[in-house]
């Protein structure tokens, strides 16, 4: 017999950091016809970009490409040294995988360079090997019915009041910041930019109900030749604060955002000051910064029914959902005497350029905070100086300029109580400020700031009914006769299992009893029971 139901749709969009996969690249490069020669390699940096993307028929496919400086010595066979050249080349990728069968909610993708390497075929060819590391954030939509009982049938529930974090919504905002700098005082003027990187991320944020006030910086370190006769590299940094405003959707109760920034594009142009001097660079960056919102909702699901008088038929889903416990934000300092150039061969001179990054390795879950492992990973450019009273020179008779990538492991703590070797962690790190000095002819001491943001999620899934009927009346006494049963409570029974199996509402037993509402009695204890 159909039965009017009540029942409540459910929607929520949960999301997920999916496995990290990699892309490999091979491919050669013949320097362009308006360069010179290759003598020797110094350093090879990249960016890679996303272009398209495609989601159907369970495949992921996706095309981008990877810009690389490569900074080189050039071949000299005249009298004056040749300076440091930069070539610039740019290769396409592509991507293709197969996706889980239960993965079918919308991704959000960023591709980083993990790894490049560029050695030298001859004089005018170059090989270039790199490591992408695609990274995919999973954003799961899902609705569900959930039963809440019968119009005109009086039901015993069993119902569950379950909390989860939802995403309420996704903002994405392209903001270009424009900045002059001159450069200090006593740096030599400047001849030609040979290098140059830049950075952004989140220094201070006020969230509300429609709007969303970020308040970021732009970190760029620059490598440029001097203008005089014999020009020398010299190292230039600095950083510029912004202010971004993101329009949100009217939400009633916003609890936490996670914000991503990323610098899509950056050109920086040396400048005249007004006594036409060359002192200034000109810097340009486009900032792609996403935003997620997340609200806390709840659902009322029914774990369980019977009716008195007549049996039921039910149907059963099932519900996952995630929690933020908790997020947090710290600073890590980083120092370390880090081993650069061999002990007793080509001494140090000066720091021509420094770049670094920092990505997690793991984490430990302790009762009061977690603690998050990653690396540090950097170059530096340097010079060699003199040896046993000798300039350690080149055939060009320029000072030797050499690169060194290395690592360097950290952990820092966050605080967030009540933290489970269940619960998910999710952490950002950012690279805020990093520097060197010179301690030994082969020793550099390398700091960096690190800021690491982590948030916690708690994920549970639960049987819930989502659709009843009725069958026919079961057979049941006297009316006018009322059985008066002494249950003797089993180990790990409650009020609701002893009423489901009498037909009792549990409302009954509780007043008959003298049981609080959240009470449940005791095992061997004895139950009044009126059916």
């Amino acid at each position: 017999m159909a039965a009017d139901m009540i029942r409540k749709v459910c929607r929520l969009t949960d999301c997920r950091e999916k496995p990290q996969q990699q892309i490999f690249i091979e491919e050669d490069f013949l320097v362009p016809d308006s360069k010179p020669d290759v003598e020797r390699i110094v350093c090879a940096d990249g960016r890679a970009r996303l272009g398209e993307k495609e989601q159907a028929g369970g495949v992921l496919r996706v095309k981008g490409e990877i810009s690389l400086d490569i900074l080189y010595v050039p071949s000299s066979s005249g009298e004056d040294p040749a300076p440091l050249e930069r070539m610039e080349v740019r290769t396409p990728f592509h991507h293709e995988e197969a996706l889980e069968e239960e993965q079918t909610g919308q991704l959000f993708l960023s591709v980083s360079l993990a790894q490049l390497t560029c050695s030298l075929i001859n004089e005018r060819k170059l090989r270039v090997k790199a490591i992408l590391a695609l990274s995919a954030r999973e954003y799961l939509s899902c609705e569900k019915t959930l039963f809440e009982g019968f119009q005109d049938e009086p039901l015993e529930l069993l119902t569950k009041t379950v909390t989860y974090t939802d995403l309420d919504q996704q903002k994405q905002d392209l903001i270009q910041v424009k900045e002059e700098a001159a450069i200090r005082e006593g740096m030599p003027e400047i001849g030609k930019i040979l290098k140059y990187d830049g950075w952004a991320g989140e220094t201070y944020r006020q969230l509300s109900s429609d709007k969303l006030i970020l308040n970021g910086a732009l970190y760029y370190h620059i490598l440029y030749l001097s203008d005089e006769a014999q020009p020398a590299p010299v190292f230039f940094q600095g950083r510029v604060d912004f202010t971004q405003f993101i329009r949100l959707e009217p939400a009633q109760e916003i609890k936490q955002a996670d914000v991503w920034m990323r610098v899509e594009d950056i050109r920086i142009v040396p400048r005249q000051d007004g006594d036409e001097n060359m002192t200034l660079f000109e810097i340009t960056a486009d900032i792609a910064t996403t935003v997620d919102t997340y609200c806390e909702r709840t659902a009322l699901l029914t774990l369980d029914a019977y009716h008195s008088q007549k049996a039921l038929d039910l149907e059963y889903d099932q519900l996952a959902w995630s929690y933020r416990t908790g997020s947090a934000k710290t600073e890590l300092t980083v120092r370390e005497t880090v081993n650069i150039a061999p002990s007793g061969g080509e001494p140090l001179d000066q720091i021509v350029y420094l770049s670094a990054d920092a990505l997690g390795t793991g984490c430990e879950i302790g009762a009061e905070g977690s603690i998050m492992e990653g690396l540090l990973e950097f170059q530096v450019i340097y010079r060699c100086g003199e040896k046993e009273g000798l300039m350690n020179q080149g055939e060009t008779g320029e000072p030797v300029i050499r690169s060194y990538r290395g690592e360097i492991p950290f952990r820092g703590m966050t605080e967030l109580p009540g933290l489970t070797e269940e619960m998910e962690m999710q952490a950002d790190f950012f690279v805020k400020e990093i520097g060197c000095e010179i301690v030994s002819d082969h020793q550099i001491e390398l700091y960096a700031r690190i800021d690491l943001n982590v948030s916690a999620r708690e994920r549970e899934t639960q049987r819930f009914i989502c659709s009843a009927d009725v069958f026919e009346d079961l057979p049941v006494a006297d009316e006018n006769e009322t059985r008066v049963v002494l249950y003797v409570v089993k180990e790990g029974e409650g009020v609701w299992d002893i009423g489901k199996r009498y037909r009792t509402p549990a409302a009954q037993i509780r007043a008959a009893n003298a049981l609080e509402p959240e009470e449940e009695p005791a095992a061997g204890s004895r139950l009044l029971l009126w059916c």
